[in-house]
Formats: C-alpha cells, sequence, structure tokens
C-alpha cells in the first residue's frame, strides 16, 4: 500500500499523540508522566511505535505495537487506554488542587475561598442530615402548588438541560421528560439546532418497564420501593400510594418511547420541525410555557429526534391526572439530587 509522505507523517502524528499517553500506566496502575521524557513536548511517545513493522503494511499495529507489548491491565480494571489514563491523571491534579486550596486558608469572597467552602460544605455530613429536606422546601412547595396543565407544563419545562447525547456517546437516557442536546441538525448542514428526544424514566429504558423476564420484574418491585421510600423521606402522606402513581405514569412513558434500535437509526430522527409544527404535531401539552420556562422559547425550529415518542409524550401530560404529575416531579427533583446526600443518608 502507497501512502503519501506527507499523509503518513501527519497521521504518525495524530495517533502517537493519542497512543503517546498509553505508555505512561504501571503495573499498580498508577500514572507516571513519562510521555515528555520519552517523547517530546508535544506528548509524542515513539516507544509505543512498533519499528519493525512497516506503517504502510499495517499501520495499527506500527503506531501501537510497542505500548501493546508492554502496557498491563490494572487488577480491578477489565481493560485501559488513554482515557482512562487521563481520567486518572485528572483526578490525580484534581486532588492536589484541592489539597493546595485547603492549605492555603484563602479569604472566602475570593474564588479559592469560594471552592473551598464548597467542598467543605459537601463534606460536612453533620450539617447535611441537619438540615434534613429544609433544602428541597421550596422546590418540593412549587411542585404542590401546580393547579393546571399550563403550570405543569412550566415545572417540566424549568427542569430540562442539555443531558443527552444521540450522536457523540448514544446517550438517550433522562429521568427528565424531555432530553436536549445542541448541535448541527441531521439534515440541516451548517445550521445549529435544539434537539428534542424522549426521557422521562427514572430507569435505564424502556425495556426494564415492558419486559415479562424475571428480573426485570425484580427491578420494578425495587424501584417501586426506592419511590416510596423517597417519597416518604419527603412528607408525602402517602408514599405508597405516590410510589403506585409515579411507576404507573413511567410504565406509560415507556410504553410512548422509540426502541433503542429505532433511537440508534439516524433516518428516522432526521425530522426538523418548526415551532408551528412542534405544537401542531404534539398536542397536549403548552409548549409556550414548556420552552419559554426551559429557555428555547426563541428557537424557531427543532430537530425531532424522536418524533413519534415526543407526540405521545406530549398527550400524556394533557390526559394523566395532575397529581401523578405532580409526585414524577416531586420524586425526580429529589432523585437527581440524592448523590449530594453523604453515602451513609442515601436510600
Amino acid at each position: 500500500m502507497v501512502r503519501s509522505p506527507l499523509l503518513l507523517a501527519a497521521s504518525v502524528l495524530a495517533l502517537s499523540l493519542s497512543v503517546g499517553a498509553c505508555n505512561v500506566t504501571t503495573k499498580d496502575g498508577n500514572q507516571a508522566e513519562t510521555a515528555a521524557a520519552a517523547g517530546t513536548a508535544l506528548g509524542i511517545n515513539p516507544q509505543a511505535i512498533d519499528k519493525s513493522v512497516a506503517p504502510g503494511d499495517d499501520f495499527y499495529q506500527y503506531a501501537n505495537g510497542g505500548w501493546m507489548k508492554t502496557a498491563e491491565i490494572p487488577a480491578d480494571r477489565s481493560s485501559i487506554g488513554a482515557f482512562y489514563i487521563a481520567d486518572q491523571i485528572r483526578e490525580k491534579n484534581t486532588r492536589s488542587l484541592f489539597d493546595e486550596l485547603l492549605k492555603s486558608n484563602a479569604d472566602a469572597g475570593t474564588n479559592e475561598g469560594r471552592i473551598a467552602n464548597y467542598y467543605k460544605a459537601y463534606l460536612n455530613t453533620d450539617a447535611i442530615d441537619k438540615a434534613g429536606m429544609a433544602p428541597a422546601k421550596a422546590d418540593l412547595d412549587a411542585i404542590a402548588a401546580i393547579a393546571d396543565k399550563r403550570a405543569l407544563s412550566a415545572a417540566i419545562g424549568s427542569t430540562l438541560r442539555a443531558d443527552v447525547d444521540p450522536l457523540n456517546a448514544t446517550n438517550f437516557q433522562t429521568d427528565n421528560l424531555f432530553g436536549i442536546f445542541v448541535t448541527q441538525g441531521l439534515n440541516t448542514p451548517g445550521e445549529t439546532l435544539p434537539y428534542i428526544l424522549q426521557g422521562g424514566l427514572g430507569m435505564p429504558e424502556r425495556d426494564y418497564y415492558l419486559s415479562g423476564d424475571g428480573k426485570m420484574a425484580d427491578l420494578r418491585t425495587k424501584y417501586r420501593a426506592y419511590v416510596q421510600q423517597v417519597m416518604q423521606a419527603a412528607g408525602n402522606p402517602d408514599p405508597a400510594a405516590a410510589a403506585g402513581r409515579v411507576l404507573a405514569l413511567e410504565t406509560k412513558i415507556a410504553q410512548a418511547h422509540a426502541s433503542r434500535e429505532e433511537s440508534e437509526d439516524f433516518s428516522k430522527a432526521a425530522k426538523v420541525w418548526t415551532r408551528a409544527e412542534l405544537e401542531k404535531n404534539a398536542p397536549g401539552l403548552d409548549w409556550g410555557a414548556l420552552l419559554g420556562a426551559a429557555q428555547l422559547g426563541g428557537a424557531p425550529k427543532f430537530q425531532a429526534y424522536h418524533s413519534t415518542a415526543i407526540p405521545r409524550l406530549a398527550a400524556l401530560v394533557g390526559s394523566e391526572p395532575l397529581d401523578a404529575w405532580k409526585d414524577w416531579l416531586a420524586f425526580h427533583t429529589l432523585n437527581q439530587q440524592a448523590g449530594q446526600r453523604p453515602p451513609q443518608a442515601r436510600p
């Protein structure tokens, strides 16, 4: 195979950059800063290259063979690679950063002081336990005050975040009713659009709710018990009934969802709706209130990634009892913040 020397040089540089950091893992998993010493200031590691192989014959082996001969998978890992190594280095650097900030005793009004105080507050489990549900009271009171579908639509819209990525990470999961992703449209090159995806499930995807498999049924039982525990902690007067309403609503949401296979088919996702088409195609909720609360009120068009699920989800907002939606909002508001509790206080 004949390759352009310029193209080959560029390819060597690109791949060496990508694998250069991979030759820094020792047997115990520690990250040694050897890339710069072994290569150049760019992080290129010539030891990762297998020079016994002609790059035109097997470029992958040429670029990575040296590293593959020496790299060892840590005992607590199933694999090893550049992303894991980079993450370990990031953790080490973050730890060092916090150690320096905590030792500096910076003034509370500085950025360093704010970061240190935030970190200390996160670890202050006594104060967290003492506060109990008080920090969530304003959110729960606002949910309890929802009186109509317009207010419900606004409340749902206020939860939306850019929290999915169907293109780069095949990440479709969000427990908000809709997932948002912003990038160029699938069929509008050069034009950035907000994507709307299906969401609303506390468990990973629709099969967890709909499958007849015994393990899935057991997970549903455990999930319902968890929802009940959260609602009890929130002071709900009948947490068992509330958990039943949440699970029943999420089952209907799951039935509205497109399958995983459909979600990964870009040809089915390449539909662009104007704001008027969105409201026409997906009646049942107040899109003006929802998009306004989501700070998307000015968007003229949208990539309707899950164009079959969006109308079904909108219809559920219009058809299902308000109390069920309020229970659902209360649970997910608390569930999304559960990670902020100390380990011993989590459900």
